[in-house]
């Protein structure tokens, strides 16, 4: 059969466009080649782990020597390429080898098909499972900051080597065979390659380790040892995140007196918590508060504990009012005269300093008592007292306002008096009589048992004859009394010697001093005589004085009738 020069090219051009995909055919589709079985060949492989394999030893004699080797028959020009194998898998050829190797990075199933290709064309193939698993590690849980020392052995002299990981990330090195230093926080799994070193067959072995390094367990926070009654109570505790990959690992709680005087805790964060005690709850008291915080993340357990003694103080105040005084409550009446007034404020809680503004006239604090004098007028002044303490943790302060005044005693601008008795006897008929001012009362001892009030004279029948002694006493609203005395004879009296009766018949009181000599001294002169007579004398030294100047007969006539003036009045004419 012979074809046109057209039809030729036609061929040749269909031949030339197909055989690219040819090339690119599916597993499965043999395109002039056998498909061979890898008998043998490595199936089973693990993340982390090396996997290695020569193809050409498990293709059988037919497929020797084709790993361009460098021969110039045409099987050693063959290129393989892989269909459906994972990211990770690669072929390179040489030296008469053709080998398949990587390593996984996550498990997987796979189905390989090598392909090779001969001048653009499928000279054959093989087809294998290849099935990537996590085997189960070591786990090594730590707390960051523990010392780690792992010496690695295998049955045949090794080296080691890490295939996959970063020991770094939590603190350790390899050196040689020994892994080890400070762990610190983090989690990583590293494979560690065991290569055989003992001049046979390079074999190679994994060891899977996965690193756990917690936080250590820490409970800090500063319990205020101190708060105020009805006043509500909150403070912050942190705890570590011990396991910062997951929730919940660390837990509080609090003692059973802590619960039953109210306190509570609240989990704000993985690392912070709140203790707390509610208004009504927070109660006059001390309760002894115990915080116990656990932890057992990987196996490891933690536990740390915080103790406080709580006092709940009860608020500041001022809890009196003052008492002795003549005002009512804080209005402070006192009088001049009267003893210092004190007050001692009764103020919570106990040591809470007491401290006073406004304090006059010598008016003092000290040691906690208010002290007022009275021995001088104070006007009316504003006293503040203010309690302060800050035992429930702040500052918390009560006043108390005291109105004071020391007022003015009550006295008389005048002094009781009374003069000297006067009396007449007749018989034993006796009246008496004085002058008395600035009295309040007035009261008559006549000597016989019998007293009078209330009069500044008196008339008085003794019932027997003799000499009485008669006493007059005169007292003012201050309790000032002054008192005149005299004697008196009444009825036939025997005479005393030693005390003669005077011309009118009285007898002089023997206890009171003789005046009848003093002119002014309390009166007693003028009293006995009046005041003609001293006219009289008066009028004497005039006279005598005119006639010293020369006019004596008006001296003489002046004499004269000072002199029948001075008869005729003491009742000598």
């Amino acid at each position: 059969m012979k074809y046109s020069t057209a039809t030729i090219t036609l061929f040749a051009t269909i031949i030339l466009l197909a055989a690219p995909f040819a090339t690119l055919a599916p597993v499965g589709i043999v395109m002039g080649a056998d498909v061979v079985d890898p008998s043998g060949i490595q199936t089973n492989t693990q993340v982390g782990q090396l996997y290695c394999v020569e193809l050409l030893e498990y293709m059988g004699a037919d497929y020797a020597g084709w790993g361009r080797d460098g021969a110039n028959n045409p099987p050693s020009c063959a290129e393989v390429n892989l269909y459906n194998a994972p990211s990770w898998l690669t072929v390179t050829q040489g030296g008469g080898k053709v080998t398949v190797s990587g390593t996984p990075t996550e498990t997987g199933s796979y189905t390989v098909t090598a392909m090779f290709i001969v001048h653009g064309s499928n000279a054959g193939s093989c087809q294998w499972a290849i099935n990537v698993y996590q085997p189960e590690p070591i786990i090594i849980n730590m707390l960051a900051g523990d010392t780690f020392n792992y010496q690695m052995e295998t049955n045949v002299p090794s080296t080691f080597s890490v295939s996959s990981g970063d020991l770094a990330t939590v603190g350790l090195t390899l050196s040689g065979d020994i892994i080890s230093g400070t762990a610190k926080t983090g989690k990583q799994t590293v494979i560690i390659r065991a290569t055989s070193n003992d001049g046979g067959p390079v074999r190679y072995a994994y060891q899977t380790i996965e690193f756990r390094v917690y936080n250590p367990l820490t409970l800090s926070g500063s319990i205020p040892p101190s708060s105020w009654a009805g006043k509500s109570y909150s403070t912050g505790i942190s705890v570590s995140d011990v396991d910062p990959d997951a929730t919940s690992e660390v837990t509080l709680a609090l003692n059973a007196e802590a619960t039953t005087a109210g306190y509570t805790l609240t989990k704000n964060s993985e690392s912070s918590w709140i203790l707390a005690r509610s208004t009504a709850a927070n109660v006059e008291g001390a309760t002894s508060v115990t915080i116990t915080a656990t932890a057992s993340a990987g196996g490891i357990s933690q536990s740390k504990t915080m103790t406080a003694t709580i006092t709940t103080y009860v608020n500041v105040g001022i809890d009196s009012t003052p008492t002795n005084h003549e005002g009512t409550g804080t209005t402070v009446w006192l009088v001049e005269g009267n003893h210092d007034w004190t007050y001692t404020p009764v103020i919570v809680p106990e040591g809470a300093e007491l401290t006073a503004t406004g304090l006059v006239g010598g008016m003092t604090l000290s040691g906690g008592v208010l002290t007022v004098p009275c021995s001088a007028p104070i006007p009316e002044t504003t006293v503040t007292l203010r309690a302060s303490s800050d035992a429930g943790g702040s500052l918390q302060t009560a006043t108390q306002t005291l109105t004071i005044k020391v007022w003015d005693r009550l006295v008389f601008v005048t002094e009781p008096s009374v003069s000297n008795i006067i009396s007449t006897v007749d018989g034993r008929t006796v009246t008496a009589s004085v002058v008395a001012n600035s009295y309040s009362s007035i009261v008559w001892e006549m000597g016989d048992g019998v007293e009078y009030c209330g009069v500044t004279s008196v008339s008085h029948k003794y019932v027997a004859d003799g000499t009485y002694t008669i006493r007059v006493t005169v007292t003012d609203n201050l309790d000032h009394s002054v008192s005149s005395v005299t004697a008196v004879n009444v009825g036939e009296t025997v005479d005393d010697p030693a005390n003669p009766p005077n011309d009118d018949g009285s007898v002089d009181d023997p206890n009171i001093a003789d005046d009848s000599n003093a002119i002014v001294e309390d009166g007693t002169f003028i009293e006995r005589y009046g005041t003609a007579v001293l006219a009289i004398i008066g009028g004497i030294l005039v006279v005598a004085y005119l006639a010293r100047v020369r006019h004596p007969l008006i001296a003489i006539v002046g004499i004269a009738a000072l002199l029948i003036a001075a008869l005729a009045h003491l009742g000598i004419i």
